[in-house]
């Protein structure tokens, strides 16, 4: 097994303070592999290109509270060769029977969070929510019916609630550190379109010529919709 890819890479992030109090952070991000297989005889990813930016800016209004808003797209672009048994003769390069995809999906993400101490020391309310937004768009030269467009819509809200007991009261009781009750809530729903959706279904969307991806429909359905509650007690010393 050998692997000829060649890759480039680079980040780039900057902390710019507008103001006392604000700070906004832009970023941006660019992955480019490429595999440079050949068509004729070898099989795999082609070439994956990723590219994503974004900016997060964070809002101390006061010490007791602060505020932070996010937003990132993420572009990522595949191609990826299957089932060379062309000849190499056809037009475009690749042989007559080989599977070719191509896949391209955005993402965009937004998040917020808010951190409050309601009262110092003591009482400390600590709130974040996450959305975010995927579309794929697969195609596949020997697909029929083309694959449809996935959307994938992922929410997540965190609540938490932290009180420091009394020292005094804790004290009393005989212990020499620090009691804090925490509640959580959390709730997080994802909901996808294409409920076949399969990471083999790039590779396999024909067997002997037929028609046999449905042997992995639904086997892992990625759509759910859940609620969490957790309560704790966090003792230190």
């Amino acid at each position: 097994m050998f692997d000829n890819r060649q890759q480039i890479k680079w980040n780039l992030a900057a902390d710019v303070v507008l103001f006392r109090g604000v700070t906004v952070t832009p970023t941006l991000k660019y992955q480019d592999d490429d595999y440079g297989i050949n068509p004729l005889n070898e099989e795999g990813i082609n070439y994956n290109h990723q590219t994503s930016a974004g900016v997060d800016v964070g809002w101390v209004i006061s010490p007791d509270l602060s505020i932070a808003v996010s937003y990132y797209w993420e572009y990522y672009n595949l191609n990826m060769y299957n089932n060379v048994s062309g000849n190499g003769t056809a037009t475009p390069p690749w042989g007559a029977g080989q599977v070719v995809t191509f896949d391209q999906s955005h993402v965009n993400t937004l998040t917020a969070a808010v951190d409050y101490v309601a009262i110092p020391d003591k009482l400390n309310f600590d709130v974040r929510y996450t959305i975010s937004k995927g579309v794929d768009n697969q195609t596949c030269n020997l697909c029929s019916p083309a694959y449809p467009i996935d959307t994938t819509l992922f929410q997540r809200l965190d609540a938490t609630a932290t009180y420091k007991l009394d020292p005094t009261f804790v004290h009393q009781m005989g212990w020499k550190g620090d009691v804090k009750w925490k509640l959580r809530y959390t709730w997080e729903r994802n909901a996808v379109s294409n409920w076949q959706n399969d990471s083999l279904a790039p590779f396999t969307p024909f067997l002997n010529g037929t028609d046999k991806s449905f042997l992995w429909l639904a086997y892992n359905n990625p759509n759910y919709n859940v609620q969490l509650i957790a309560a704790s007690l966090i003792a230190t010393w």
